[in-house]
């Protein structure tokens, strides 16, 4: 029984940082581009006025913004990861 629980304590890895930091900044990217597209045709169903389709395309952006800065991020967290002993 000890050696059972042994093993489901150590870390298992499927891949390694740098490839999990890349499959993380393409999530990101993909479901911000998702997101916008999306929202734009689900907004083309309802009857906004001026003022609601303008702060619905602003609440869109800044929520696609947000995730490419957040792959932007992951990017930059692996260059980091990656170059650490160099700096």
């Amino acid at each position: 029984m000890e050696n059972m629980m042994q093993f489901m304590r150590r870390p298992r890895r499927f891949a390694s940082e740098s490839v999990c930091f890349k499959i993380a900044s393409i999530v990101c990217y993909s479901s911000g581009l998702f997101v916008f597209i999306v929202a734009i045709l689900k907004m083309t169903t309802f009857g906004l006025s001026e003022t609601q389709l303008f702060f619905g395309v602003l609440l869109i952006l800044c929520v696609m913004v947000q995730m490419m800065s957040l792959g932007m991020m992951w990017e930059v967290y692996r260059w980091l990861k990656t170059n650490q002993k160099k700096l």
